[in-house]
């Protein structure tokens, strides 16, 4: 896929977690997973960590994915 930013192409991989990651609107001081309404987990839980499917540019520095 190319870069919506700079037109390159980007490399597939994975966002990895030794525990859930996810986006929310408040910065959180202590958090160990999502709990709010309003935050989304971007990882599925594996028994051996969490992980996503991801594209990254390396020359913009931007990560792409799919949110459940």
């Amino acid at each position: 896929m190319k870069c919506p930013y700079c037109g390159n192409e980007m490399r597939k991989g994975y966002l990895q977690s030794e525990r859930t990651a996810f986006w929310s609107e408040q910065r959180k001081k202590l958090f160990i997973t999502a709990d709010v309404i309003n935050d989304i987990e971007l990882t599925t839980t594996a028994w051996n960590g969490t992980y996503a499917e991801a594209l990254i540019c390396r020359d913009c520095k931007k990560l792409i994915m799919d949110i459940k």
